[in-house]
């Protein structure tokens, strides 16, 4: 019989002085830089993307190490340049956003809620909003706005069905480089001290992974509390 799954090591500094919240993007590629993640002992939330090779293997292995994992889903942005090829699009009847929703939210069923891949055209259609959180709230699940336009739909929407929302403040690796990532994670800590709560996306890519295994000690000892995206959520 195997041994349960260690949870994450309490964060206790002697004095908290700022709540982070981190969400790694784009699970389900990657094994290797999530379990970088894995063994860091802190809180954090996976996005597991849908139709991956890996996305069962990223949701098991996340689970097993008692962390919550939400369904990363791909929708239609702006450009329309990238776009995964099961992505929630604007022109889509109501029945067909369900369906796909239903789809992905299959492949991920440990989700407790879910975030958008892109979609800076998707989370400003109101209409397209309002039938994935028609569908979240039926499921009992949160979602976090990745905020990739400036504009958003997606918090009145969530606000008129009842679903818990909360929403992305800063992207940490826009830049591939160890030391650019880690210094948007100083920053970003930096914010959560002076606003009580801060909440970032970082993805699951190597650098990136090592860039949070350099910093969270030293935040950790500054009194940086790392926290769920979802005691965020509202």
């Amino acid at each position: 019989k195997a041994a349960p799954a260690a949870s994450p090591k309490p964060n206790t500094p002697s004095a908290v002085k700022g709540k982070l919240a981190v969400v790694i993007d784009d699970a389900g590629r990657d094994l290797a830089s999530q379990h970088v993640y894995e063994s860091l002992g802190i809180p954090l939330t996976l996005a597991v993307m849908p139709n991956q090779v890996h996305t069962r293997d990223a949701a098991l292995s996340w689970h097993a190490h008692g962390l919550p994992v939400i369904l990363h889903q791909p929708m239609e942005s702006v450009s329309g340049i990238g776009m995964e090829s099961k992505v929630i699009l604007t022109s889509m009847s109501d029945e067909e956003i369900r369906s796909l929703l239903k789809s992905s939210l299959s492949q991920v069923p440990e989700a407790v809620g879910i975030n958008n891949h892109q979609g800076s055209k998707a989370t400003t259609d109101r209409h397209t909003m309002d039938v994935v959180m028609n569908e979240l709230h039926h499921r009992h699940l949160f979602f976090f706005d990745s905020r990739t336009n400036s504009t958003t739909a997606a918090d009145g929407a969530a606000a008129s069905y009842g679903v818990p929302y909360v929403r992305n403040d800063l992207f940490v690796d826009n830049e591939a480089d160890v030391a650019a990532i880690s210094a948007m994670i100083r920053e970003a800590a930096k914010r959560a001290q002076k606003y009580g709560t801060y909440v970032i996306i970082g993805h699951c890519r190597p650098k990136t992974a090592e860039a949070f295994r350099q910093m969270v000690p030293q935040l950790e000892k500054e009194g940086i509390q790392f926290v769920y995206v979802s005691s965020l959520a509202k």
